[in-house]
């Protein structure tokens, strides 16, 4: 039969006699490999525990478990929870809540409120997207009207003053700081 090997616990003699634990394979067979490779929260918790032994930041974390688990999430009805979530913990009960229901689907019931509202939601995340772009889009022909660079625009402000800048256009008269502000 086939079989993967992955790390696990095993023990071995020290110098000083004592038993220690050590890093060692474990046998584990393919048909189980290939079934929990398919199951996306059995994926989502491996990948908490490497989080737990590994910390990365929340926001990195709940996006990778967001592109684990999407299909579920929306299914469900938990991506909103999802990105609201402030620690493993919640990540950890959030999964435990999603097994529970593919296990009970009778414990679900679809919520057409939250349905509407999140695609309400992301109706205006698309318009106030289309308004940025058509802005950008503004910016770049009036630079190019002006036979300034197209960036002209877009890239003032963009630079964060210096300390000893803003000092010096707060004991400018209030015409004079404009005019040096906009230059």
């Amino acid at each position: 039969k086939l079989a993967a090997v992955l790390d696990s616990q095993q023990s071995t003699p020290s110098s000083n006699g004592s038993i220690e634990a050590k890093e060692g394979p474990e046998t584990i067979m393919l048909r189980q490999l290939r079934a929990n490779g398919t199951n996306k929260l059995f994926l989502a918790n491996e990948y908490l525990a490497l989080v737990r032994r590994y910390p990365m930041k929340i926001r990195s974390v709940i996006f990778h478990i967001r592109r684990m688990c999407k299909e579920l999430l929306e299914k469900y009805q938990l991506m909103e929870e999802c990105v609201s979530c402030m620690s493993i913990q919640e990540l950890e009960a959030l999964l435990d809540r999603m097994q529970k229901y593919i296990e009970n689907p009778d414990t679900f019931t679809f919520d057409q409120q939250k349905a509407k509202r999140e695609k309400e939601a992301m109706s205006r995340k698309r318009e106030e997207e289309g308004k940025r772009k058509r802005f950008e889009q503004r910016m770049m022909r009036k630079a190019k009207r002006e036979g300034l660079p197209p960036e002209y625009y877009l890239k003032i402000g963009s630079e964060v003053p210096s300390v000893e800048m803003i000092v010096k256009l707060k004991s400018m008269p209030k015409e004079e700081r404009l005019a040096a502000w906009k230059a």
